[in-house]
């Protein structure tokens, strides 16, 4: 289903390729865009191990992994920007960093083979309840995406990347609490399915608030510690 997603995504990507460069006025974007959609391509033949690695919180391998990549992406990206500095370089950098993440992912476990195959069964099962998670994930991406969508009509490039890299920065935490909740409490909480509700709904929450306590200390290091505007994290 990850690869059909994927290529569904790269088709959609190249439908609205050629709009989204007359809108933005912006005609790099007619070959940027479905460029960076393979992305989703690639992200598609992932191994399944990464999921199992996670369900059974063996997330040492798959950070090692992500943290080479990374490292190896951002290097691709230095060298390209300095030698051609233009939109082409991160793009690249992109492409390699899911391209290592995919062929890396079919190593992390031994004797872990992924095959192709179709179950009406399955996809019936995915479909009753994941029909309301795709949409809800859909209005998720647009509503946190749609600052950008607005922006880059009202900016220009230069001021875009600007915020955009503002924008990352103030995300930080949420990015952090949304990897802990990927990476840490879901899959605990599927290991405690033999609890009652209210017991887990108890646990939950005690564990809720002492990330949210640590968030809080690290609020204490507000702007009126360094003499300037007080803001707030939570």
């Amino acid at each position: 289903m990850q690869v059909v997603r994927g290529i569904v995504t790269c088709i959609c990507c190249l439908l609205i390729a050629r709009p989204v460069a007359h809108i933005y006025s912006e005609p790099a974007l007619l070959w940027a865009l479905p460029v960076v959609s393979l992305t989703a391509v690639i992200r598609g033949f992932n191994s399944t191990s990464l999921f199992t690695l996670q369900r059974q919180l063996t997330i040492k391998k798959i950070t090692v992994l992500e943290l080479v990549v990374q490292i190896i992406g951002l290097i691709v990206i230095v060298i390209l920007a300095w030698i051609n500095p233009s939109l082409w370089a991160p793009i690249s950098g992109s492409l390699v960093s899911h391209l290592l993440m995919m062929i890396g992912s079919h190593y992390l476990m031994p004797n872990y083979i992924n095959r192709f195959s179709w179950s009406k069964e399955v996809i019936a099962a995915i479909f009753s309840v994941g029909k309301w998670i795709i949409i809800a994930s859909g209005m998720d991406f647009i509503a946190a995406q749609s600052d950008r969508m607005i922006m880059g009509k009202l900016l220009s490039l230069q001021a875009l990347g600007f915020y955009a890299i503002a924008i990352t920065f103030a995300e930080i935490p949420k990015q952090i609490m949304e990897k802990l909740s990927e990476r840490v409490i879901f899959p605990l909480m599927t290991q405690q399915k033999e609890m009652s509700r209210g017991d887990l709904r108890n646990k939950i929450l005690e564990k809720k608030m002492e990330i949210a306590g640590g968030f809080k200390c690290v609020d204490c290091l507000d702007g009126s510690f360094w003499g300037l505007p007080n803001t707030n994290f939570i």
